[in-house]
């Protein structure tokens, strides 16, 4: 079964380097069949591959309703509103597939409170990106699953790491952005990000040298959406 983890492994990386996430899906899911433990390294590219695919359809989409805001007749609107709403559920599918076999594989073999972190914030994640473009019923079932993984992420975090671990900052981040974007709380997500910001600043020093250059990306980011949407406010 090694030899079949590692070309499987190899095929991953292959994949990669040709840009086909799709490949890197298939394969990256037979490893996990195989393997349900993944080291950093392949949960990386876990979350990579997916990434790419879901990065791409949500770009399709932003594109696509423009052209049916656009459209000059009826006709061509609701032309547009049909393939909008295909790719709609086809972002809603691939979503769920990452998150459905990160609960159900995955996060039953975690083992430590990193794995945990992890694996919460990549569901709360898909579920994010699947409320972008969701409404109705769907839209505020994908926003309270959101809600719920970056909820129990953060507390593994704030429990397990310190404040200026890439890994707690990183998913900080990605909340306020939920916060802000996906629940129009923008004073709760800027508030929660200014607090992180002044707090893992004053204690950088002190990180883990290790990671301290990504502990220093994630803030700059902090700062740079906290700057963000404090301008859009004003204006």
């Amino acid at each position: 079964m090694e030899s079949k983890i590692e070309d499987l492994e190899y095929m991953v990386q292959i994949s990669l380097e040709l840009s086909r996430p799709k490949d890197m899906i298939k394969y990256i899911n037979e490893i996990v069949q195989l393997k349900p433990h993944l080291d950093l390294n392949m949960r990386i590219l876990y979350s990579q591959a997916y990434h790419e695919n879901v990065s791409s359809l949500r770009q399709t989409i932003v594109i696509i309703q423009q052209f049916a805001d656009g459209a000059e007749t009826a006709e061509k609107r609701k032309a547009a509103s049909d393939y909008l709403a295909k790719l709609r559920l086809e972002l809603h599918d691939l979503c769920l597939d990452v998150i459905h076999t990160t609960e159900k594989i995955l996060l039953p073999h975690a083992e430590n409170a990193i794995d945990e972190i992890f694996y919460h914030k990549l569901k709360a994640d898909y579920w994010r990106y699947d409320a972008e473009h969701q409404t109705g019923e769907v839209l505020q079932a994908s926003i309270k699953e959101a809600e719920s993984d970056y909820t129990k992420a953060i507390e593994y975090a704030e429990k397990n790491l310190e404040l200026t671990n890439p890994v707690r900052l990183g998913l900080i981040l990605n909340y306020c952005v939920f916060l802000v974007d996906i629940k129009g709380q923008r004073k709760a997500g800027r508030e929660f990000a200014q607090k992180t910001l002044e707090s893992a600043q004053s204690s950088l020093s002190d990180a883990d040298p290790s990671t301290h250059n990504d502990a220093e990306i994630c803030l700059k980011l902090l700062k740079d959406n906290c700057e963000s949407w404090f301008e859009e406010d004003e204006n």
